[in-house]
């Protein structure tokens, strides 16, 4: 069982937090043909709250697709709606340091060559907690 001092120290998004959608934005645009494998290792998400916020954002203009089929394609941004997919990154790392890291560490291995997503043993899983320090990812919409 973990001490409270333990739980607090694991970085924490609330269930309807903006930024899991951020997370998984910048886990998209940012490792390198990201298969669905790749976004649960690197966000710490489960695999139905992927597609549920693929869905949900696509009611904000945002454009997910699926290249080279389901079984072996990865995900891309065609259209980054509402968000400003330039500062995504920034707004992630500073309000879930760890994520964004771990995000980071995928796409550097990505981008070396090793492709196995399971070789990142230090996954953070984002839990269903509010984190009232955190700071909201709204600012983060941009204005049409």
């Amino acid at each position: 069982m973990t001490t409270e001092v333990e739980s607090m120290s694991k970085p924490q998004m609330a269930a309807r937090d903006d930024n899991r959608k951020l997370a998984l934005l910048v886990a998209i645009n940012r490792i390198p043909k990201p298969k669905e494998s790749d976004i649960i290792a690197a966000t710490g998400l489960p695999k139905r709250c992927i597609y549920a916020m693929i869905d949900a954002l696509g009611k904000m203009n945002v454009v997910i697709e699926r290249a080279n089929g389901r079984r072996y394609g990865y995900f891309k941004i065609a259209d980054g709606g509402v968000y400003d997919l330039e500062r995504a990154p920034e707004v992630l790392k500073q309000n879930y340091p760890n994520i964004f890291t771990q995000i980071e560490d995928l796409a550097v291995k990505k981008e070396s060559g090793a492709t196995d997503p399971r070789d990142a043993s230090n996954v953070t899983p984002i839990s269903c907690s509010y984190s009232p320090s955190a700071i909201s990812a709204e600012g983060l919409l941009r204005a049409k």
